[in-house]
């Protein structure tokens, strides 16, 4: 405790924290406003006694700075949005990990929004983020199909597509190589002697399913290979799919394959299973 709050309970001196100014760190350290100041932003030249002195007492009245007071000042939020429509989390939190680890270190903040696919929520969450002001808006999703732009909804606000893309030829998306990648893990079945590689994954209306399929025929010419009927199952994002389709596939009714390449974690752990 100290002058400024000796006898108030718990709950009034987080009240009183929160409130205090500028003006009581000048004023208790003994300085003016302006010295104060470059104290606090490390800005000026002031001695090194001096700046001691005023952190110190920022410290221990619990001074913090006005955020809102200094973004007006620098035309700067220091914050970033995130709007997604992937209510599981399962590719949306890994993006939001890297971009508040990388964005932290400049003292950026991120606020993220889960529109799960609602047009109407998004447009909400759009304007509540612009009513903050965000330097920049990140827009994500739970799959990589193309979706309507979203730039002429927030004026200059920079925006960037991370497991989405937009049909703009000056838009930034960052896209996994969705038919590369089917290639490499075919290529390396395909390299380790196997002839028949069957391909258990999800629905064809996506995107993804529809590009990892052009990878595995297009690796499996290369070994001057083919998918047999029925070795190709697209179907469901589930396990329970995977289980299914691999019971399918070594049945008696055709020859088993002696690959198979799944289009997600989920297929593979049902065909694991089975």
């Amino acid at each position: 405790m100290n002058e400024l709050s000796d006898g108030l309970p718990p709950e009034a001196e987080t009240l009183l924290q929160s409130t205090r100014t500028i003006r009581d760190v000048a004023r208790r350290a003994g300085v003016s406003i302006g010295t104060a100041s470059k104290a606090l932003n490390a800005s000026g030249r002031l001695s090194a006694e001096t700046r001691a002195r005023v952190l110190r007492v920022a410290g221990e009245i619990g001074y913090r700075p006005n955020d809102l007071a200094h973004s007006l000042h620098r035309a700067r939020s220091m914050t970033v949005g995130i709007l997604s429509n992937d209510s599981f989390g399962r590719f949306t939190f890994p993006i939001v990990e890297a971009l508040e680890r990388s964005l932290s270190d400049s003292g950026i903040a991120v606020f993220m929004c889960n529109a799960t696919d609602d047009p109407e929520r998004e447009r909400r969450h759009i304007d509540q983020l612009l009513g903050k002001r965000i330097d920049g808006l990140v827009v994500t999703a739970r799959r990589t199909d193309r979706r309507a732009p979203i730039e002429p909804a927030v004026g200059g606000v920079p925006v960037v597509y991370v497991f989405t893309h937009v049909e703009r030829p000056d838009a930034l998306c960052l896209l996994p190589d969705d038919q590369g990648g089917a290639q490499l893990a075919v290529r390396h079945l395909a390299a380790l002697g196997r002839k028949r590689i069957a391909h258990v994954t999800g629905p064809e209306r996506f995107e993804a399913v529809r590009l990892r399929a052009s990878g595995y025929r297009a690796a499996l010419a290369e070994f001057g290979l083919s998918a047999r009927a029925g070795d190709y199952c697209p179907g469901r994002w589930s396990e329970a799919w995977g289980r299914e389709a691999v019971r399918d596939l070594f049945s008696k009714r055709r020859g088993a394959p002696d690959a198979i390449f799944c289009g997600s974690d989920q297929i593979a752990r049902g065909a694991v299973d089975a």
